[in-house]
């Protein structure tokens, strides 16, 4: 099980003894946010953060615990953040709305019929939404792009669509995420 996450206090007599020698406790995380203003040691600004409780049956929190453990993360609120985020990218990307980044992975046989040209023109055709492409040469008949985007889910949709519809294309992996 993990440790509680609740903030751990301070004692009036330690924060006086350190108020009187000028060496305020260190702060730590949402109070450093919460009292300089929002913003982080940087000055980024740092939307707060919501206490809420979660009710869910013990076997599911063990399930949930051995999975923070084998990811490493470091509390419960982190690994449900990550959760919440992945799977409200992942709705954006369903619903074709707002705006998504990621990549597209993709094995072809560039012996293929026109895959070549096809890819090369679905390239320029969806061209706002590419960032970037690395292709490497695997072996004398296959070909891996990887291929950055930025843009409309939808439009983004469309063109992984549009890709796998391609002769030759043996596999293409989307990877997609939004800024949440």
């Amino acid at each position: 099980m993990l440790r509680s996450e609740s903030p751990r206090r301070v004692s009036a007599a330690r924060t006086r003894r350190n108020l009187d020698t000028n060496k305020a406790p260190p702060l730590k995380g949402i109070w450093f946010i919460i009292l300089h203003g929002g913003k982080d040691k940087g000055g980024v600004f740092v939307n707060s953060l919501i206490r809420f409780g979660v009710a869910v049956p013990s076997t599911l929190l063990e399930e949930f615990d051995s999975f923070i453990e084998r990811k490493g993360m470091p509390n419960r609120s982190e690994a449900l953040r990550q959760l919440i985020r992945e799977r409200l990218s992942r709705e954006m990307w369903i619903s074709g709305s707002g705006v998504v980044y990621g990549t597209v992975t993709m094995m072809y046989d560039h012996h293929g019929k026109d895959v070549v040209a096809a890819l090369t023109a679905l390239q320029h055709e969806y061209g706002e939404s590419i960032i970037c492409t690395t292709h490497v040469h695997v072996d004398h008949h296959h070909c891996l792009e990887c291929i950055v985007l930025k843009g409309d889910a939808g439009a983004i949709r469309r063109f992984v669509e549009a890709l796998a519809t391609l002769k030759g294309v043996k596999s293409i992996e989307p990877s997609i995420s939004a800024i949440l």
